[in-house]
């Protein structure tokens, strides 16, 4: 429905199938030019690294944990007293900020924005990278975002539908490997981290 509003219904607005340039229209910014590829990386690192730390410290405040207790059972928080509607609202807001944030770097880094972005197979991608990172966690989008790109990219060079064997895959590490890409790394760190504190008790 979304596909059809952008490509059809507002088509006025839109342009449809031709989309909306911007690369013509941008101008010189200050500090870093976000019309030249390379300093635009940099900027969307500075981007990157702003949200992280925001995500970091929401997660350690008190409206992360009402986040968390409402996805583990929201009755207990409405038992409890709790505004259960404004603490989702105000989750949703949060992350269609950082939706709208996404999108407009992605305008301004290819300089044109088509409907096809707003197809379903494209929303799903999202999913994949998120359920492949780790869902629920605060770096797992991240390296999901890594792990899916980079298959994608190997896996379609021998596979014409490379869909099928990304589905594979996260279907695997969703039931094989607890708390994805990001679980599974973090997994990996205390098992060596034990493994080092048996060494250095064995040799003390």
């Amino acid at each position: 429905m979304g596909l059809f509003l952008v490509e059809k219904t507002f088509l006025a607005f839109t342009r449809g199938d031709d989309g909306l340039w911007y690369r013509s229209r941008m101008h010189e910014t200050p500090l870093l030019d976000l019309r030249k590829p390379g300093e635009f990386f940099w900027f969307a690192m500075i981007v990157l690294f702003i949200v992280l730390v925001w995500y970091t410290w929401l997660n350690r405040s008190t409206l992360g944990a009402a986040f968390r207790a409402i996805k583990v059972n929201e009755s207990k928080m409405k038992f409890l007293g709790y505004n259960t509607f404004v603490i989702r609202w105000t989750g949703f807001t949060l992350n269609c900020v950082l939706a709208a944030l996404a999108g407009a770097m992605f305008a301004v880094n290819y300089g044109f924005v088509n409907p096809s972005i707003t197809a379903p197979d494209r929303a799903a991608e999202v999913l994949v990278a998120t359920l492949l990172g780790g869902a629920g966690s605060i770096y797992g989008p991240f390296f999901g975002t890594v792990a899916f790109i980079g298959l994608r990219d190997v896996v379609s060079t021998f596979v014409s539908r490379w869909e099928v064997a990304m589905g594979v895959l996260t279907i695997i590490v969703c039931f094989k490997f607890k708390g994805g890409v990001w679980g599974t790394l973090q997994s990996i760190g205390r098992k060596l981290r034990g493994l080092k504190g048996k060494f250095s008790a064995q040799n003390v």
